[in-house]
């Protein structure tokens, strides 16, 4: 009977300790900024391995899409990610076989835009006096909460807090060359 019952047990505690475990994947899957914009960094150092540049304000990582920038608050929270690879042409609108489908980056993209976010609107965008690509702005109550007005205006983000976007510089043939997700 004392070996049922000491069996009964163990099984209990190995039962809660899954429980817990199971509790903190959900908790930390519950925050809508882990491993996104808005942030902390230190996810991103914990698993991504290969950081080929790291300080106060930016880390770089490869990752098998290509280079992944992030731009850091004094804090360490991720203001901006930029994700893009080497390519054969020099301009961002010259095509390369490579580039991304629009509906490719945008799958890209969402693994970064905060988990809360909600689309507002698509729309094009100007870089250079020129058309340059494509524009998803949304809006996270999660950021809205973190960052204030004044950090907007700091970042020379136009807001207002909460509002964040997924660039994609496309080429003169609809490929994405790179993307950012940042604080819009």
């Amino acid at each position: 009977m004392r070996r049922r019952v000491g069996c009964v047990l163990a099984a209990a505690g190995a039962f809660s300790a899954l429980g817990a475990g199971v509790l903190a994947v959900r908790q930390a899957l519950s925050n809508p900024l882990d491993g996104r914009l808005g942030g902390h960094v230190a996810p991103f150092d914990r698993v991504l391995p290969t950081r080929v540049e790291s300080s106060g304000q930016r880390r770089i990582f490869l990752i098998p899409e290509g280079r992944l920038l992030l731009d850091l608050t004094a804090g360490g929270r991720v203001r901006q990610i930029t994700l893009g690879r080497d390519r054969s042409v020099n301009e961002t609108w010259e095509p390369d076989p490579r580039d991304w489908t629009i509906d490719v980056a945008r799958g890209l993209a969402a693994r970064y835009v905060p988990r809360d976010a909600r689309l507002l609107r698509s729309e094009p965008f100007v870089f250079l006096d020129r058309e340059a690509g494509t524009r998803d702005v949304y809006r996270s109550q999660s950021l809205s909460t973190l960052f204030s007005a004044d950090d907007y205006a700091a970042f020379a983000a136009a807001g207002p807090p909460g509002t964040c976007a997924a660039t994609y510089y496309r080429t003169t043939t609809a490929g994405v060359a790179f993307l950012l997700v940042g604080l819009q």
